[in-house]
């Protein structure tokens, strides 16, 4: 089986549409300058006028150490494994200006990763994967769209916690962001940002915040499109204030 051993690594997708059917086209940055190497029969595959990176099933990926991987308007298949070796932060980037329609990580694997930065001059991009971020979701430009049923777990065991705006954000009626947190006697928590304050005296344990997309039908009204979904281990006499 073959593995990926990375350290430092600034893998530049946007440098990859100039090449053909590459094999892993890999721009690393190494103490003593500036590394330009072609990298064969690794576990990826840029296939040009798809614009798509694809993990293969069969040849997992292993990150280790500070590794920034660049997606301008590049699609990702997660058909494999990524592996994190080390508390260095793994940094996926999106940029570029395509639709969410023209640019999507999809795939059968679950998108493992530090920090998630976005910041597109337009557009936006379709998750179609589940995917466990331990630091920070940061949406600085396009719409970050949750379809096919992706989960976004923030894991708060590392306080994970998204940035968004109103013209840059997290929607999609197909799917979710997901948390889970203890919370005794919160006083307007507002767990890992997801918008809604919980206030309460009690405590209400291990708490799953769910947030969706998709409008509620109320009395023959129509909500906004965002719903929240709590779970708290302990569900009885919280006398709780809920604002978002």
């Amino acid at each position: 089986m073959l593995q990926l051993l990375w350290t430092e690594v600034f893998l530049d997708l946007s440098i990859m549409k100039m090449n053909t059917n590459l094999l892993g086209y890999v721009r690393a940055a190494t103490h003593y300058g500036m590394l330009i190497c072609l990298l064969h029969t690794l576990s990826f595959t840029f296939v040009k006028g798809q614009n798509t990176l694809i993990i293969n099933q069969n040849t997992p990926m292993t990150l280790t150490g500070e590794v920034s991987l660049t997606f301008n308007d590049v699609s990702l298949v997660l058909d494999g494994d990524i592996f994190l070796l080390d508390q260095e932060p793994k940094t996926i980037a999106v940029y570029g200006s395509a639709s969410a329609d023209s640019q999507r990580f999809s795939g059968q694997r679950v998108l493992p990763i530090a920090n998630f930065l976005m910041r597109k001059s337009g557009g936006g991009l379709s998750l179609q994967t589940d995917a466990f971020v331990f630091n920070q979701a940061a949406i600085e430009g396009g719409i970050l769209v949750l379809e096919e049923g992706a989960v976004l777990n923030l894991v708060q065991s590392s306080n994970a916690s998204i940035v968004e705006s109103e013209d840059s954000r997290i929607t999609g009626a197909d799917g979710s962001i997901s948390t889970s947190l203890a919370l005794n006697a919160p006083a307007a928590e507002n767990v890992a940002n997801l918008g809604l304050e919980i206030s309460s005296t009690a405590n209400l344990g291990n708490t799953e915040i769910i947030r969706k997309h998709s409008p509620v039908m109320i009395n023959g009204s129509e909500g906004i499109a965002r719903t929240f979904e709590i779970n708290p281990d302990n569900n009885s006499n919280l006398d709780a204030t809920l604002r978002f």
